[in-house]
């Protein structure tokens, strides 16, 4: 009987699913809604609270480098300001985040010791985000390296006393896998995924060949560097790092899988390359220029190798991996992390291509040539305010399709998608707000992403980039790619823009996830006339009825197993004093298990005082219950370790796993020491598993925060 009202409770689920949903969106349930953000270009606070510098800070102080002199010294101050842009997050209704960790905030000189403040700081940042029920999605590398690993005191000149190490330095792999482990460490019990690098084609040919970003290295630069040998070793480097980096997750993982238990891979970013025409030479250029961007990382990744037409032009100067370290790579993902902005037509180059290996960059090597103009003279698509940035909504539909085909369909999350509006930034702010150019822009986009859905595209989540308005690197201030205007101004004020409104908006119309309940008003697109709205009342009624219908089922079959459970375990004790009266027991003098089951269930839905100055706070507080945390699939090792004033010696114990321990709670103490053993590491994660779920409300300072 049970079986039976549990069995038409779940098609009572699907029903409601239906009429939600619609049978038109091929969002599956658990497809993640974001927005993105990096940790220099929103956080600022460069020099608090024992932050370290990064090349970034450097570069950007150094005159004539960014627009109008910008630089990521406050950004939008997030780092003061995360619950305020949390707010608005959850106020857009999106499901995750996706942030950057800045590796020398947490390792000021990027080795241990640990900064206990930079620690503490992405555990209240997580922590909020959890407590109000978004996903972090994490990228470790997003171009802030710190400044000390980039310098070579040896340099011959400035430029390579500044930047002549870093990720020209074989030595930086290991130390990015120690930067890595801490984080998975730190914060990995709460975090599902990972991403190991950001966009390395750009941090590599914008820093190492054309010498526009840092550390502003290329053949000519008055910083030093070689555009033809550089950015092949710095790349090299880069896959080491990660290969090394995946590889350690998965051991730590199967040592620990209550401690760290999510997915990792790398985010690639690439335009779509369109033949200029139908001649086999410019269809030949697009995918030469399309693996020159692409494939150079993902083949390594996917494959082991690069790709062959690199190893044909590039030649020698073409690092190689050794067996290890292909081995090591191949098989490094668990997910396919998609940056994609723009596309471009590509042909071959009217010249004759250099010899083999003896081009002068990466753009030479590649032998192609690219066109924002149809051989008609028609523009490829409308420019934003970003040269660089055409929009092609057609060109990202054919971009999904070509990651699916070459490496398998492996599941693709869209990590970056987004654009500036021409002129926003010289816009009255009422203006600013009314972003029609960014709704087209995501209407369309996102549109063509639903296509490629439906032609058998995997995709498991969507980022817009970005969550705010930022420091948009050598472009500094000038460009505004946020769903959010920020007033640099004015105090910094957020604003929502009416991109923000459409976001929200389609989120809730194509998400069958409980965060999103029936819409009743009219989303866009939807009819007005009396006889709309009747059926749309019509349609929420049903679904208001079956919810009530399911929600009977559940507490009858909940009541009925209770039962059954009570009989159960009466007649076990019933055996039990018969056992007992007659002397029996366990053979041989064997003691009886401990059965703690109860104590544990009674510890997990227990409220718990402490992390907060000894004060409670439960999930009611922050406008959720224990069970709606429980319903929404949190497992124990989501439970925040304990980072307030307040934590309790276990959880500051949990808390220091691998890196030692905080000397003081919250955002203030000291650095931490070198790493725990394995041993340590395996007898910490067994009583990571008795860990309160109540534990994520406490992390939350101000519980009236939404």
């Amino acid at each position: 009987m049970t079986s039976t009202l549990l069995a038409a409770a779940a098609a009572s689920a699907s029903l409601l699913l239906s009429v939600h949903a619609g049978s038109s969106s091929p969002y599956p349930s658990d497809f993640a809604w974001g927005a993105a953000t990096a940790s220099y270009q929103v956080e600022g606070a460069y020099n608090t609270d024992g932050r370290g510098m990064s090349i970034w800070d450097t570069f950007s102080h150094i005159p004539g480098k960014t627009a109008n002199g910008d630089n990521g010294d406050v950004a939008d101050d997030s780092y003061h300001r995360f619950k305020e842009d949390i707010k608005l997050a959850v106020e857009m209704g999106i499901t995750h985040y996706r942030m950057s960790i800045s590796w020398s905030r947490i390792m000021p000189d990027g080795k241990f010791p640990l900064n206990a403040k930079g620690v503490a700081f992405y555990n209240e940042v997580i922590n909020t985000l959890l407590a109000h029920n978004i996903e972090p999605f994490v990228t470790l590398y997003h171009w802030d390296l710190p400044q000390a690993l980039a310098n070579d005191s040896n340099g011959a000149t400035e430029g390579n006393k500044l930047f002549g190490k870093g990720w020209l330095d074989a030595n930086i792999a290991d130390d990015f896998v120690a930067f890595a482990e801490a984080c998975f460490l730190q914060f990995g019990d709460r975090v599902s995924n990972w991403l190991t690098f950001n966009e390395p084609l750009t941090f590599v040919n914008m820093g190492y060949s054309a010498g526009i970003h840092a550390p502003g290295r290329c053949t000519g630069c008055s910083l030093g560097g070689d555009s033809a040998i550089e950015p092949y070793v710095a790349a090299h480097n880069v896959l080491r790092a990660h290969g090394k980096a995946v590889a350690r997750f998965r051991q730590l993982m199967q040592a620990s899988p209550h401690m760290l238990n999510g997915k990792i891979g790398i985010t690639l970013n690439c335009d779509w390359a369109e033949p200029f025409t139908s001649s086999q030479e410019d269809k030949d250029a697009a995918t030469r220029y399309l693996e020159f961007q692409l494939a150079w990382y993902a083949d390594p990744v996917f494959f082991g190798t690069y790709p062959a037409s690199m190893v044909a032009l590039v030649g020698d100067r073409l690092p190689k991996f050794t067996e290890e370290e292909s081995a090591q790579l191949k098989g490094s993902w668990d997910f396919f992390g998609l940056n994609h902005y723009t596309s471009t037509y590509v042909r071959k180059p009217d010249f004759s291509a250099p010899l083999a290996g003896k081009g002068g960059s990466w753009g030479a090597d590649s032998y192609t040539a690219q066109t924002a103009t149809s051989i008609e003279g028609l523009p490829i698509g409308p420019l934003a305010d970003s040269g660089w940035l055409h929009v092609v909504p057609w060109g990202f539909r054919k971009m999904l399709n070509w990651v699916a085909e070459r490496y398998g369909n492996p599941g693709i999350y869209v990590t970056e998608n987004g654009c500036d509006v021409p002129n926003e930034s010289q816009l009255p702010l009422a203006e600013a707000l009314n972003d029609q150019f960014r709704v087209d822009f995501y209407r369309e986009y996102i549109g063509n992403m639903a296509e490629a859905m439906k032609e058998g595209v995997k995709i498991k989540g969507y980022f817009a980039w970005s969550l705010l308005d930022n420091f948009e690197w050598a472009d500094g201030y000038s460009k505004r790619f946020g769903l959010h205007y920020v007033d640099y101004t004015d105090n910094m004020k957020r604003y929502k823009k009416a991109s923000a409104k459409w976001y929200h908006d389609y989120i809730r119309s194509n998400s069958p996830s409980k965060r999103h309940k029936l819409r009743l008003g009219a989303p866009g697109g939807e009819k007005n006339d009396p006889a709309s709205v009747r059926h749309r009342t019509v349609k929420a009624s049903i679904a208001s009825a079956i919810l009530g219908f399911m929600a009977a089922l559940v507490v009858v079959a909940a009541v009925m197993t209770g039962r059954a459970l009570a009989k159960h375990n009466h007649a076990q004790q019933q055996q039990a004093h018969l056992q007992v009266a007659s002397g029996g027991g366990r053979e041989g003098g064997e003691e009886e298990e401990e059965d703690d089951y109860m104590s544990v269930r009674s510890d997990l839905l227990s409220p718990r005082t402490g992390g907060m100055g000894g004060k409670s706070v439960s999930f009611s507080a922050l406008g959720h219950s224990a069970a709606s945390s429980a319903a929404a699939g949190r497992a124990n090792r989501r439970s925040p370790r304990g980072a307030g004033a307040g934590a309790s010696a276990a959880s500051q114990m949990q808390s220091s796993v691998s890196m030692g321990v905080l000397a003081g709670g919250g955002r203030g103490g000291t650095k931490m020491g070198p790493s725990k053993s394995m041993g340590q590491l395996h007898h910490l994660t067994q009583r990571k598993s008795h860990t309160n779920l109540e534990d994520l409300a406490l992390q939350n300072e101000d519980p009236d925060l939404f």
